[in-house]
Parts: C-alpha cells; sequence; structure tokens
C-alpha cells in the first residue's frame, strides 16, 4: 500500500517500530522509498516491548488503535493496513480477519480472558458502530462475509497483491509430474495430511512426489514431517529456502496442494497459481476463490482429495481445462491491479465532501 500511494500523497506511516524498509523491500520484492514517506513511531513501546508481548495480540492491537486515534485529527485519512480500528473521522480499515470478533460476539473462553479482553477493549475504546461506518475493505469474499457477520457492514474486496513477474511460464509437458506445498510446518497446516494424500495417488499407480516448502515453527510437528521424509523418498523437505527456490520449484512442478482448512484469503494457493500449477485446496476460506471454486480442486477430506486428485491427474483434457481457466492470476490478484485500486480507493473517499 505504501508502494501505492507514495508518489501521489503525502504519505506519514505510523508504526509500533521502526520498520527496515530495505529489508522488506528486498524479501517482498518491492520499492517502498524512505525518502517519499515519513515514519514515525508512535508511542513509548520500544522494538524488544514489541517483541516481548507478541502472546499478548489483542491488547497490542488495542493500543495501536488508542495511540493512531489520539494523532487522528493530524491526517486527510487514516488508512489501516491490519484489520479493525475504532476510528471517528475518515479511515480505510483493511481486513484480513475481524481481530475484535469475540468481543462482538460476546465469546469469551473463560474468566481469565475475559479480564484480558475487558482490559483491551478499555484500551481500545471498542465501538462496533464507529467499526461499521467507516469504508471496510476485506482480502477475500470469505472474509468480507465474516465481517459483515460481525459489524454488520460488507466490505469491498480487494484482493492482495501477488508478485507474478519473478515465475517462468513453463510449458506443462516440461513440468514435474509432483506437487508443492508452500507453508509454516505446523498442525493447522496438515502438511502430513498432504504427504498422506500423495502417499495414496502413488498407490492408485501415480509416479509423483511432493516438496515441502516451510519454516519449522513447532519442533515436535516438524520432526514427525522429518521422520516421515526420512521414510518415503518421494518426500522432499526442502524447508525454509530463498525465494528463488521456491520460484524455481513452484515454477517446474504440474500441481499444487494446500492443507489449511480455512485461509483467510491463501497467498501460497495464489503463488502457487501465479507459477502456473493447479493446486488443490480445501473447501473452506477465501482460497475457493483463487480457483474459482472448482468443485475438481476443492476437497473436505483426505478421501475426497484422493479421489479428486486421481481423476485430474488422469485427465489431461481436464489438466488443460483447468490450467487454462487459472491463468488469469495476474488479472485479478496482481499487483499492477491492486496498486490501481487502492489508489481509486484512497481519491474517492478523500474527495466525498470535496467535490
Amino acid at each position: 500500500m505504501l508502494e501505492a500511494l507514495q508518489d501521489h500523497y503525502d504519505v506519514t506511516l505510523l508504526s509500533l517500530t521502526n520498520p527496515d524498509i530495505s529489508g522488506l523491500n528486498s524479501y517482498y520484492n518491492t520499492a517502498v522509498s524512505e525518502q517519499k514517506i515519513e515514519i514515525q513511531q508512535i508511542g513509548w513501546m520500544t522494538p524488544a516491548l514489541y517483541k516481548s508481548t507478541k502472546r499478548f495480540h489483542l491488547m497490542k492491537n488495542a493500543l495501536v488503535s488508542r495511540l493512531v486515534a489520539q494523532r487522528s485529527d493530524e491526517f486527510d485519512l487514516i488508512f489501516c493496513t491490519y484489520n479493525e480500528l475504532s476510528l471517528s473521522g475518515r479511515s480505510l480499515q483493511y481486513i484480513h480477519m475481524p481481530h475484535f470478533r469475540r468481543w462482538a460476539k460476546n465469546e469469551n473462553t473463560d474468566s481469565s480472558s475475559g479480564i484480558y479482553d475487558e482490559i483491551s477493549k478499555l484500551i481500545e475504546g471498542f465501538d462496533m458502530k464507529m467499526i461499521g461506518s467507516s469504508r471496510l475493505l476485506a482480502n477475500s469474499a470469505w472474509t468480507a462475509g465474516v465481517t459483515e457477520e460481525t459489524y454488520g457492514t460488507r466490505p469491498e474486496v480487494v484482493y492482495p497483491p501477488v508478485d507474478t513477474t519473478e515465475f517462468v511460464n513453463t510449458p506443462w509437458t516440461e513440468r514435474e509430474n509432483g506437487f508443492v506445498t508452500i507453508g509454516r510446518l505446523v498442525p493447522y497446516k496438515n502438511v502430513l495430511r498432504s504427504i498422506n494424500i500423495t502417499k495414496r495417488l502413488r498407490d492408485r499407480g501415480h509416479d509423483t512426489h511432493i516438496h515441502v516448502i516451510g519454516p519449522s515453527l513447532d519442533s515436535s510437528y516438524a520432526e514427525r514431517i522429518k521422520t516421515v521424509a526420512r521414510d518415503h523418498d518421494f518426500v522432499r523437505l526442502e524447508g525454509e529456502i530463498s525465494r528463488t527456490k521456491l520460484v524455481e520449484l513452484v515454477s517446474t512442478h504440474r500441481y499444487g496442494i494446500h492443507g489449511t482448512d480455512h485461509e483467510h484469503f491463501g497467498m501460497a494457493v495464489a503463488e502457487l497459481a501465479a507459477g502456473g500449477t493447479i493446486p488443490f485446496v480445501p473447501n473452506g476460506g477465501g482460497q475457493r476463490e483463487i480457483v474459482h471454486e472448482r468443485a475438481e480442486l476443492l476437497y473436505e477430506t483426505a478421501d475426497e482429495a484422493v479421489g479428486k486428485i486421481d481423476r485430474v491427474l488422469s485427465n489431461p483434457k481436464l489438466q488443460t481445462g483447468l490450467s487454462r481457466q487459472l491463468n488469469d492470476i495476474e488479472e485479478r490478484f496482481g499487483r499492477d491491479r491492486f496498486r490501481k485500486e487502492i489508489r481509486k480507493l484512497v481519491e474517492e473517499i478523500l474527495h466525498q465532501n470535496n467535490p
């Protein structure tokens, strides 16, 4: 968003920390200029304290809301890029998933969380009507639905920007007949299920394999994956690899598989499609939208996944049709599209009362 706005407006970034713009540009292949934006660290919270309070997610966001609200009169527009805040005045708020949802739904799990929530709500100044009256954006139609259910306002969908420029358009016949899965090695990513699906496809006669890409954030779960990889040569445990290597693997394989049951959007799925693979995904969350909600690519259970993937792997004509339909990633999710949509929204809201 900074990249989209920096050449058109006076942009101030309010942050709890002092971000490494150069490092972020390198990692995300962006071109944010520190000469074109002003960076202000808000509040008394130092980077060290920020790191130590990562567990207290809601309280951190509540603090951000309070600090930003205190300064909202200094700006023509507040653009919150990480979920909703209770702000008066003109604001655009980009929701990845409503992080105050349980407050709105009164879903406290126990007395300790209830006390924590009440303190955080007090800090934030939580106001459902104020949030609902803001200009809300969402990263998928699925997230928009959850947000509408929470606040009574349906956000406009603006899909996140997917960098499609790095991927090579390798011909289908030159790609390996294998799978790539991308994501942290944690239980909710269901990596072991994806490996088991691949094994069962091999049992049905398909000469295929799977590359597992992602950092090990859960040591016990990662060890289980390592054990399976040692015992089965069709499992290639890549771990945390460079962006260049990731792009190479995606661009040289035919299929992707994702295990998270409900992604808010599904950036990994979008990148698998951008790289020319046919991705198979659970039938939940925003990831369904990336694959055009094609029934052939959606699964509820491992059994269903095996059956559906078997049919696709056995049908070259179906593969061609699916691949062609998924060839619109740049149009639907590309970065140029995102920049234009963001600038259009900012221009609209800034000129609402200034025709």
